[in-house]
């Protein structure tokens, strides 16, 4: 099975259900390009009138439960309350490559696709790759803008808090566990030779900077969330405790193109178990 299907049972927004399931918008909308009803053209012949995807959207848009019944692919194995990783992104990116390669979908990494696109010529831009990041206020996606690179290097950091106690006659303390703790930094070296449309990098950078800010809703302070996903390698969500932009030339239009981005993220989400985290290889 190349996606997990859920059935709606009505009372949910695609928010809700992205929400729900730690993926985007944006994915889940790319992912549903089946058949959502039919036309009749003039020669009678039964014709697409309008796929899951364009439902979705116009869902999204309007804020609108998707309707009950509907069955829609979501990008990940739910298993037990908790995702795990699916073949999600090697099928998304098998569907990209397959004019390029020739080469079926459902191949996996190991099938040789990559290699085998390497080996025809092939070149792969950054769309290929399945790299965003989602920004989340007052319960819902606020949007999602995908990354115009993908990293060389990040750091995935964990930590875990002990308290120790002695006990009289002990020559080791116990540690009692108190919790733990995840953040996540990474640089992104931004420049127009990857993304030429230079305003979708400014653009980006004004899109993560919002999340250091909150929003209001007349008195309430929403507190933002971001969620960041590299591949099938990172997918974290949580506070974005620091962000820190620095532009070089080129100037085009009156604007420097070129832009190195850091910014700091501290997970939020969980808890998970030690079970948990040695499955999830990055993606929880």
């Amino acid at each position: 099975m190349l996606y997990n299907y859920y059935t709606s049972d009505g009372r949910l927004t695609l928010n809700a259900i992205c929400r729900q399931y730690k993926c985007s918008i944006n994915e889940v909308i790319m992912i549903n390009s089946q058949p959502y009803s039919y036309t009749t053209d003039y020669q009678g012949v039964r014709v697409v009138d309008k796929t899951v995807s364009t439902y979705l959207n116009d869902c999204n848009l309007k804020n609108k439960n998707i309707e009950k019944g509907l069955t829609i692919k979501l990008p990940y194995e739910i298993t037990g309350g908790r995702e795990t990783p699916s073949s999600k992104y090697e099928t998304i990116e098998n569907e990209r490559l397959r004019a390029l390669s020739g080469i079926s979908v459902g191949q996996g990494r190991t099938g040789g696709s990559l290699a085998a696109l390497a080996s025809n010529g092939g070149h792969v831009d950054w769309s290929t790759f399945n790299c965003y990041v989602t920004v989340y206020a007052n319960g819902g996606a606020v949007g999602t803008m995908s990354l115009p690179i993908y990293p060389n290097e990040f750091s995935d950091s964990n930590s875990g808090n002990f308290n120790s106690q002695n006990l009289l006659g002990r020559s080791v303390d116990y540690q009692i566990y108190q919790g733990s703790s995840r953040s996540f930094s990474v640089t992104l070296s931004m420049h127009e030779e990857l993304c030429s449309d230079y305003n979708y990098i400014h653009r980006l950078v004004s899109f993560i900077e919002s999340a250091c800010y909150p929003g209001y809703a007349g008195t309430v302070v929403q507190v933002p969330e971001i969620q960041i996903v590299i591949g099938s390698h990172i997918n974290i969500t949580g506070i974005l405790t620091s962000t820190s932009a620095s532009w070089k030339a080129p100037i085009i239009d009156g604007k420097l193109v070129n832009c190195d981005l850091s910014l700091s993220i501290t997970e939020t989400h969980g808890p998970f178990s030690m079970s948990e985290v040695a499955a999830s290889q990055g993606r929880r």
